[in-house]
Order: C-alpha cells, then structure tokens, then sequence
C-alpha cells in the first residue's frame, strides 16, 4: 500500500480543481437516467477505525449488508473478511497507476449499477470529491460527502456536509435516512466464558500519526504494577509484524522471567484479534485502529487519548474508560490532513501528562468487578482468514 501521508499530500494538490470542478458540477448537472435501485454504495478508502464505525453503526441499525456495497483498497481486505462483509470491490494500492485504473473501473461499475445514493465516506479527498461528482454525473444517483468547507452545500440530490465540529459518528449518522429501507435481522449475542487473567494490551497507533504513542515508560510501570497486584495475569502485546521491534523494545524493559507476558505482534490475523477480544478481561490502548475493533466486541476498555480526543473518535458506554488530558492546545488532531503536535513542539504534553497510577487504578477497579460470563456482540465469521497488516490510517 501507498504511504497515506503521501496519498494526503497528491490529494492537497487538487484541492483547486475540486471546488472549479464542483462549481459547475453544482450548475450544470441534469438529472436524466431516471434508473436506479434500492442499493447504496459507500465509499471508504482508508481506516480501520472509520471502517469499524461504519460498520458497527450500520449493524446496530440492523442494515441489510446485502444491500450495500462498499468500495475500498486492496490494502482493508483483511479488515472486511474479519467484518463478514462480502459486498466490496478493491481497487489496488501499491501505486498511483493501480489506484488510477482501479478508480476508472469503479466509475464504470456505479455507473452499471446505477445505485439509489453513493456516499463518500473519505472526508475532505479532493480525489475522491471529483471522483464521486464524476460517477454520478447525468444520472439520479443522490450523493452525500463530506469536505471542509465552511459551510454546507446542497442540490435537488446532493449534499456535501462541512466536517467542522462534528465527531466522525455524527457524519455517519447523517446518512442514516439512506438505509431506511435496507433493515434486516438483528444478530444474536452470544455467551461467552472469559479468561480473566488475560489482559491485551496495545502500546502503538500506527506509522500514520505516531503522536499517539503513550511513552514506553508508563507502559511499563503499568504492567509492572499490575503483576505485582496479582502475579497470575498474562499480558499479550498485539500489533503487526511491522510493529514487533517497536513492542520488543517495551519487552526488553520487564523481567519477563517473572511476568508472564508475550509479544504477539505480527500473530494473529484481525479475525484473530477479534476472538482474543472476546474473552479477554480487559483491553488497554491508545487510540488506533484495535480500539474500534474492540468496540465491536464491547469489552472492558482504557482508551489513552492525546493529540486525538474520545468526544472525535471514540466510544461511550459502561465498559470503556476514556483517559486524557485537557491541554489547551488539545485536541489537536481531527480528521485526516490535520498536522499534529505542532503547538508542543512535539513534546505531546496531553500525553506525557497522563499519569500510569489512573490507568493502573481504574485496570483494578475493573479486574475486580469483572464476571465470569459475558455477552459477546460480536461473532467472528468462519471465513478464510487473511493475514495483513493493520496499521492502517484509523
């Protein structure tokens, strides 16, 4: 896959030729193809996390999948076979040449297809803008994006919100009202034994936006801390292969002759991870694409939070514990083309500021309270499993 803060930075150069382009889009379109169908297709290019909420709010509406496609990169396959979704076209992304042809195609097959609204999901992409606009010309195919535009802009079949103080969750749930006749069957839960001595634990956030690394050194007095609390807990470090020297350099600080603990790095696929969630007794993390996996599972949770905020991208609910800091400067990171770290002087100060002992005090508090038996939200399929990496943009 394309390096993403590459792909952000050919994208900013199109930023002039989208808004020319949509001003005449906006004049000029003509609605003729009267032809459509109660299909909608969604457009996602990058982001586990973004990915999962979609998916997750989609399910919790009881969305008939079968009536959504989603396009996307050949880089998410792993993500959509662990999610179950088998409505998906990939474009290849291992160069501009593959993304340029796969996006031709894709231009080809809405334009088949002919679905009742295509929603871009890829905030402020002036590619992806003009792509979408593109695909949709001379048809009546409702549009629904989202750019950085001051305000909203809005046709007889289009609409572009502004993404300004609004949290990812609220742009999904504006287009809820697309999928009103797609409801299908709520999936059972499923009861689930947990093991209550194994605790999962993520210390990266991906090469994307590294900023959100909690330090290596409170990582450890954590773990330390909590082992001495009860010397019978396991701890597994998850991530990507790409990630094992970076969590081995965490492992190299224990003595991991008396804590019983494993780098898992680069093990276990995401259908995988998912079932490692299911019954795990807790999960602590920065924010990344593993934390809204875990969301789906709905399971014990610390969330660390710093140049990224819990009200922007994360989850509410009784078994997630949100833990930042509320710098002034923060939170300064909030979608896609934001630059981080800048006011510090990348010092992260909303980090560094968190101390280990309110994570190790709330990761007790839940130990403590913690039963046996849980539901489970989330049911893995019993598909093949693809090993990828995912350090995705989340």
């Amino acid at each position: 896959m394309l390096n993403p803060g590459r792909l952000i930075q050919i994208d900013n150069l199109l930023n002039i030729p989208y808004r020319f382009f949509l001003f005449w889009f906006c004049r000029l379109r003509k609605n003729t193809t009267k032809e459509t169908t109660e299909k909608v297709f969604i457009i996602k290019m990058m982001g586990i996390g973004s990915i999962t909420r979609v998916y997750k709010t989609l399910r919790e509406e009881e969305v008939d999948f079968d009536q959504v496609t989603f396009i996307t990169l050949a880089s998410n396959r792993g993500l959509f076979n662990a999610l179950g979704i088998d409505n998906v076209k990939y474009i290849k992304d291992k160069n501009l040449i593959n993304i340029g042809v796969g996006l031709i195609q894709m231009f080809f097959f809405i334009r088949m297809n002919k679905p009742s609204c295509l929603i871009n999901f890829e905030r402020a992409s002036n590619l992806l803008g003009m792509f979408q606009l593109i695909s949709v010309w001379f048809t009546q195919i409702r549009t629904i994006s989202f750019h950085d535009f001051k305000n909203n802009i809005e046709t007889s079949k289009d609409v572009i919100f502004t993404i300004h103080m609004k949290s990812f969750q609220d742009l999904v749930d504006l287009t809820l009202p697309s999928f009103k006749k797609m409801r299908g069957s709520q999936k059972p839960l499923m009861q689930k034994v947990i093991d209550n001595k194994k605790i999962l634990i993520n210390i990266n956030a991906s090469n994307y936006m590294p900023y959100r690394k909690y330090p290596i050194s409170s990582f450890k007095k954590i773990i330390n801390t909590l082992h001495n609390w009860d010397n019978d807990l396991h701890f597994d470090l998850v991530g990507n292969a790409l990630e094992k020297d970076y969590v081995e350099s965490l492992m190299d600080t224990l003595d991991t002759s008396k804590i019983s603990i494993t780098n898992r790095c680069g093990e276990w696929s995401l259908v995988e991870l998912l079932n490692q969630f299911s019954n795990c007794a807790l999960f602590i993390t920065n924010d990344s694409g593993p934390m809204h996996l875990a969301s789906l599972v709905n399971i014990p949770m610390i969330v660390i939070w710093g140049p990224t905020s819990a009200q922007q991208f994360g989850y509410h609910n009784k078994m997630i514990v949100n833990i930042e800091t509320k710098e002034a400067c923060s939170p300064c990171f909030q979608y896609a083309k934001s630059v981080a770290a800048v006011s510090c002087n990348k010092r992260i100060d909303c980090l560094n500021g968190i101390a280990a002992v309110e994570i190790i005090t709330e990761a007790k508090e839940i130990l403590v309270g913690l039963e046996l038996v849980r539901e489970v939200n989330f049911i893995t399929p019993k598909k093949k499993i693809i090993k990828n990496s995912y350090s995705l943009v989340s």
